[in-house]
């Protein structure tokens, strides 16, 4: 997977900068915050200083604000479940690897979205998000999830297994963060949302 910090072309793409704009970011004291940043808030503020920084604070709030409203709908629908009602999740990026890689932008949207960042190799849920095309995917999970390190683990046994297809999905904190977010609440917290991303952006994997 790439590299976890914000998707700094990305923004500047959206917004309609250049380089003598990136420059400018780059060699600002708030650069290293900035892409640090890896919450939805932390994104937010960090999108509203390049606006600052860059004159275009206008464009930004255009961009902000509707991203801000889906993910306060997601935080504001869950505010009231309690840490230990919450499911275990496992985002595995690597299938030869025994558990997800740790993941400061995963961690936070993943307790956005109503679960819990797995510590151990017994998630409730298991996310693949894998840079192999799909087809490989489902080759390749059945030996996975039958080893001795899945095959009793909550996921595997409550067929709770979802695999990402989008391929931009979950990879960098950026301007999708929202969709990012929306994602994982639909399979974490499925009975509380439906945004249209099953089929496309994700699908379950069941073992026969």
């Amino acid at each position: 997977m790439q590299e976890q910090v914000l998707s700094l072309e990305q923004i500047l793409l959206a917004l309609g900068l250049d380089d003598t704009s990136r420059h400018l970011i780059e060699q600002s004291a708030v650069y290293p915050g900035i892409r640090k940043a890896h919450t939805p808030k932390d994104i937010y503020e960090a999108l509203r200083t390049i606006g600052t920084l860059t004159g275009v604070a206008d464009r930004v709030e255009i961009l902000v604000e509707p991203l801000e409203e889906r993910t306060n709908i997601i935080a504001h629908k869950l505010k009231f479940i309690e840490d230990e009602q919450k499911p275990t999740v496992a985002c595995v990026q690597d299938l030869s690897a025994p558990i997800g890689t740790p993941h400061n932008y995963l961690d936070a949207l993943i307790r956005l979205a109503g679960g819990m960042p797995a510590s151990e190799i017994q998630p409730d849920i298991m996310i693949i998000i894998s840079d192999k095309p799909v087809s490989a995917v489902f080759a390749e999970l059945p030996a996975l999830l039958s080893s001795p390190t899945w095959a009793t683990a909550p996921a595997v046994i409550n067929n709770q297994i979802f695999i990402i297809q989008d391929p931009q999905a979950l990879r960098r904190p950026g301007l999708r963060v929202a969709d990012d977010a929306e994602i994982l609440a639909e399979i974490i917290s499925s009975k509380y949302f439906v945004f249209g991303h099953e089929g496309n952006a994700w699908i379950r994997f069941g073992l026969a």
